[in-house]
């Protein structure tokens, strides 16, 4: 995770673990420099341990300044200039934004004392996640679908000053309501200056309804870390010291007695240990939705040669590979079974060449797959393109090589072409749909409009694709155009949600011994003399030369003699009860976004069959099979399905109002002011406008609960 920060240019710091303080004494200096890649390595495998938190230092070193918001208040959070990379720990949340030179690091408090507001820049550190909050004990999150890890602070908004003239005036007028409530004008220094500002510190976390722990921990560490000597290991003020238990015992008793005061005297009226509204409707409203909430799937895990490849993904990386190592495996299936094999279902030849985009975010090793591929498949004379230049190029490129996997690193740049209105990059989206469907015919080719020429034909053109990109650069790319293209329906998506726990060293022996046997598969495979099928022969048959109207001779490539991998009459049954079911589905909406991609659910579920039959070294398509391949098509589009809903956008005001219903769904239910936070990007008329348009058309339900000042706002997908 260090490593990661510092490929994006930022300096990270090392913190105790579940703790917020650095390791380093002198860790302020990593503000103008960042740390030796000595200290990083070492950060790095203790982290991986477990014995870590994670922080970035704001300041020059990082291009960083965070804006660090202490409590939760709608009214604030709207103040506070929007970021698209924001975390929370335990309360309130973190804004970052490019660094400023003239900016200093500034802390703003009530007249209580209380925190609201800290500005981070040279000389501070901010925790991010995953680390573990030291009160909550839960890790930091992440609020936006960006984060430091894969953002520059380049791609970050100027920190600017111009919102503190509003945000003055909003503590102005909180200081003035304090003032109202409690009688406390000011925290008195000199005499008893410990005790009133420890009972500040009570009496403003208690008003905004943090539960006892909290608070407790909060005097203790402020009383422990601001005054000398201490109030609660002072023994002319607590005579019971000898331990810090005693002194933590001690400000367990100090607050008590403060928050019996406050509470006989009528100053707070909440609800002893607990900040929630009263819901005033059945709460399994709530519980329901939230059970009902978004949450990726996981991927069917492989087998045969196809789990072998996963395997290998995952013993080469840090973390799990169950989504990306599934897309490569697919696509290694795919590229060296090729044109040779085939399978019908209702009477229709189908091949099984993919289109696959693994997505994760950058620090995730999602290229891992695509490394292994490159070097199982580079003497294989199967590789084909790394990048699409024009519609030309591949064609002309089909009949020397109508059987390759194009590894394209990252695809980014490629989905942006495709939606393009551009001819040239229109005519590949075109180009790549057509082909999709060609791999157990031919391919006509086109005319050249300046002779009259056709050019490309060539026999049983089989194109597998694999790529790669992170959600960002997905969201980015992709738009309308595209799917209406009918290109992305064709695809299948990979998104590698988590990483899960460190895995630790690398098994090299295993490593080898998989490397082994997939060579050894792929050679067999491809080997005019080995074959991996009673029925295959590994002579092509060479369609060469022929000669167009001109007498020239005309390149058509070579056909294999393909083998019909068929289905059991189980197997076929179960296919066509599927097809059926996709065909009544698309039918209920036939103009609808989902229809294109449920459309092509059950060709894309003959393809992996096919694949897994022969990952088994079987000469029939089973049940099991099948059942393999529907789970896998419909757990992808489960897992991306949000993605394609954005990039479906037909506007800007489109794609906010989807991406709003989006956050609402994978919530299940959320509060208007979680809303606010988590859609920073929109300006507040936009928000509105986006709401309002869900409830219009029937997609989320608005609920008020409570009444008075704890009436809160709801917002529920129907």
């Amino acid at each position: 995770m260090f490593i990661h920060l510092i490929d994006q240019g930022y300096s990270p710091v090392a913190l105790y673990k579940d703790k917020k303080n650095p390791v380093l004494k002198n860790w302020q200096e990593l503000s103008e420099k960042q740390a030796s890649p000595e200290l990083v390595q070492a950060w790095e495998k203790d982290f991986a341990k477990g014995n870590l938190n994670i922080g970035v230092v704001c300041g020059r070193a990082s291009n960083l300044i965070a804006i660090d918001i202490d409590i939760d208040d709608e009214d604030l959070y709207n103040i506070v200039p929007p970021s698209p990379v924001r975390k929370r720990g335990g309360k309130g949340e973190v804004r970052f934004f490019r660094f400023c030179e003239d900016q200093r690091t500034a802390h703003f408090s009530d007249i209580l004392g209380a925190g609201v507001l800290d500005i981070l820049s040279t000389g501070s550190q901010t925790v991010l996640p995953p680390s573990v909050h030291p009160l909550t004990k839960k890790p930091y999150f992440w609020l936006t679908p960006d984060t430091l890890f894969d953002t520059k602070a380049e791609e970050l908004p100027v920190f600017s000053n111009e919102w503190l003239p509003a945000f003055q005036a909003w503590l102005h007028d909180r200081n003035k309501k304090i003032e109202k409530k409690t009688g406390i004008k000011e925290v008195v220094a000199g005499a008893g200056g410990r005790n009133n500002k420890l009972k500040a510190i009570v009496t403003a976390m208690r008003g905004r309804g943090c539960d006892e722990r909290e608070v407790i921990e909060e005097i203790y560490n402020y009383d422990r870390s601001k005054f000398s000597p201490r109030l609660f290991s002072d023994p002319s003020e607590n005579k019971k010291y000898q331990t810090e238990d005693d002194a933590y015992n001690n400000a367990a008793r100090f607050y008590s007695s403060v928050n019996n005061s406050l509470i006989s005297n009528g100053v707070i009226r909440y609800e002893q240990n607990t900040q929630d509204p009263i819901i005033d409707f059945d709460s399994s409203d709530i519980e329901q939705a939230k059970q009902e909430a978004f949450k990726p799937k996981p991927y069917p895990m492989p087998r045969g040669i196809m789990k072998l490849f996963v395997d290998l993904c995952e013993l080469k990386s840090a973390g799990k590979q169950d989504a990306t190592g599934l897309g490569g495996a697919i696509a290694l299936m795919s590229a060296i079974t090729s044109n040779r094999f085939v399978t019908e279902c209702r009477g229709l030849t189908t091949c099984p060449n993919t289109y696959i985009i693994n997505l994760g975010y950058s620090s995730f090793g999602k290229e891992m797959a695509q490394s292994i591929l490159i070097d199982l498949l580079f003497d294989s004379g199967i590789l084909g393109s790394g990048n699409y230049k024009s519609a030309v190029s591949v064609i002309m490129n089909l009949p020397k090589q109508q059987e390759r996997l194009d590894v394209i690193d990252e695809c980014s740049s490629i989905l942006s072409a495709m939606g393009s209105k551009d001819g040239y990059a229109s005519q590949i989206v075109e180009l790549l749909s057509e082909i999709f469907t060609k791999g157990s015919t031919r391919y006509q080719g086109q005319t050249s409009l300046t002779n009259g020429d056709r050019f490309g034909a060539c026999y049983n053109p089989h194109v597998s694709i694999i790529g790669s990109t992170t959600p960002k650069g997905f969201r980015s790319s992709v738009n309308k155009e595209v799917a209406a293209k009918g290109l992305l329906p064709r695809m299948l998506l990979f998104f590698q949600h988590e990483l899960g726990s460190y895995k630790g060293r690398q098994d090299r022996a295993r490593i080898e011994e998989i490397y082994d046997q997939l060579s050894a598969f792929v050679e067999n495979t491809l080997s005019k003399e080995k074959v991996i099928h009673p029925d295959f022969d590994a002579t092509p048959n060479i369609i060469s030369p022929k000669q167009d109207k001109k007498g020239t001779d005309v390149t058509l490539g070579y056909r294999y003699k393909q083998v019909v991998v068929p289905f059991t009459t189980e197997a076929h049954e179960a296919w066509l009860n599927y097809e059926e079911e996709c065909h009544n589905a698309k039918c209920v909406d036939p103009d609808g976004f989902e229809s294109a991609f449920i459309g092509r659910f059950s060709e894309l579920t003959a393809k992996l069959a096919l694949l897994d039959a022969i990952s088994l070294g079987r000469s029939k398509i089973e049940l099991d099979s099948f059942q393999w391949a529907r789970d896998v098509v419909e757990t992808q589009w489960h897992n991306a399905k949000p993605l394609y809903e954005v990039a479906h956008a037909e506007s800007k005001t489109e794609s906010d109002v989807l991406r709003v219903l989006s956050i609402i769904k994978k919530a299940g239910i959320i509060d208007r002011s979680s809303l606010v936070r988590k859609t920073q990007w929109l300006e507040k008329r936009m928000f509105d406008q986006a709401i309002n348009s869900l409830i219009e058309s029937v997609q989320i339900q608005a609920i008020i609960v409570g009444t008075g000042v704890k009436k809160k706002t709801f917002y529920k997908p129907i």
